[in-house]
This record gives C-alpha cells, structure tokens and sequence, in this order.
C-alpha cells in the first residue's frame, strides 16, 4: 500500500498554513501510472464494489490486467499495453458472466501517434479489435468456468469535457460499439450500474447501463 498527496491535496494544506514539498515524479508514480491515474481507478472499483448492495443476484470481481495486449497486425512495430483492470460480473441466479476491461484515461495520451513506442487511444482501440477478433478473450473461460461472446473496454474520462474528443475518435474506428465511455462524477451520481454510458462513442444516443439484459429492473 501506498500514500501521496494530490496537488489539490496541496493547495488545501498550503491554506490552513501546512506547506509540503511536492512529491517527485517518481514518488507520484504507482502501479498504474500516476496518483491521479491511481484514484480514478479506485473510484471506479468503489462503485463497482457497490453493485451486490443494489443488485443482490450480482457477483462483481475485479483483478489488476498482468497480460500485456498486442496488437497483431502492426509485426515489429506492434504495439502492446495493459489494461487498467478486469472485470467480471456475474448473474448467479442466471448463471451467466459478462467481461469488462478498464481503461482509466486521463488525457496524457494522444488520439494517434506515428511513434512506435508512444500508446495512443488509436492504438489501444486496435489491438482489442484484434483482441476480439482472434477470440482471445475467451482465455478467461476456463479460469471462470462459464461462456463468454465477447466483452466491452468500459473507458472512464476525469471530466464531461473530455468526451466529445474521445467520442469522435471512437466513432471513426468501426467496429467499435463495444467501447462504451463515461466520466468520473457519474460513476458514483447516479451511479455505475445506470444510465451513464454512450455505447460505441454515440453521443447522439441515450446513455445506457452496462448491465443491460444481465438484471432485470435496470434501467436501459
């Protein structure tokens, strides 16, 4: 476990006359990239772990991704990187799973890059094209022993600001209506599990729940 203070941390301290150094890059940094990277993740696992209250039939797991994605099509130039995280939620009473996997975005990188070695949103949209059409999904299986047809990249941005430029560069990559996209205050008001995400980047559509069909009384 670690600890660091954020720089609106800072600023509150600095006015009640408590003055801290600044952490060093390197101190800012945990398993996930940086502190604000880190935080935004734990507020989506925060109300994740929220869900069984609300929906007593759902069982929720989360784990840290530890297998890189890499793109198929790019050879020596492939592109690889981890997902923030790996979800599955299940419907007991259904016996039936769905697969997320977490991107936390926080804006410190591009919508494209030509640099081989520099992620890019493009990139990342890619390699789980890839990763979907080469069904390696399914890995999770066995371990999970259940059937799975596929998974969503639930994409969290830190504010509503951003959306709109994500949203386009989800839109202009076909297939990409699995990539489903939020921002952080609605994670928690109204919550995960609503009406909070525009599917495939579609912002001229009604938000929808990621649970869908999963349980019923959930809104659409």
């Amino acid at each position: 476990m670690w600890f660091a203070a954020t720089d609106k941390a800072l600023r509150m301290l600095a006015q009640v006359g408590i003055a801290l150094e600044p952490p060093s890059e390197t101190n800012r940094k945990g398993p996930n990239g940086s502190v604000e990277h880190q935080l935004l993740i734990n507020d989506f696992r925060v109300a994740l772990a929220q869900l069984p209250a609300a929906f007593p039939k759902l069982r929720v797991h989360y784990q840290g991704a530890s297998d890189a994605f890499v793109a198929r099509q790019e050879g020596d130039l492939a592109t690889a990187f981890i997902p923030d995280g790996v979800i599955r939620i299940t419907d007991v009473s259904r016996n039936k799973t769905v697969l997320f996997y977490l991107e936390a975005d926080m804006e410190t990188e591009p919508l494209n890059s030509e640099r081989p070695a520099c992620s890019s949103i493009e990139k990342k949209i890619r390699v789980y094209q890839d990763h979907f059409r080469l069904g390696e999904y399914k890995r999770h299986e066995q371990a999970w022993a259940c059937q799975l047809k596929g998974f969503r990249v639930l994409l969290v941005s830190p504010a509503q600001i951003s959306l709109a430029r994500l949203c386009g560069r989800i839109r202009s990559m076909p297939p990409s209506n699995f990539i489903w996209i939020t921002y952080r205050a609605q994670l928690h008001n109204p919550g995960l599990a609503q009406s909070i995400w525009f599917p495939g980047g579609s912002m001229e559509q009604p938000q929808t729940s990621i649970l869908g069909s999963l349980v019923s009384g959930t809104r659409q």
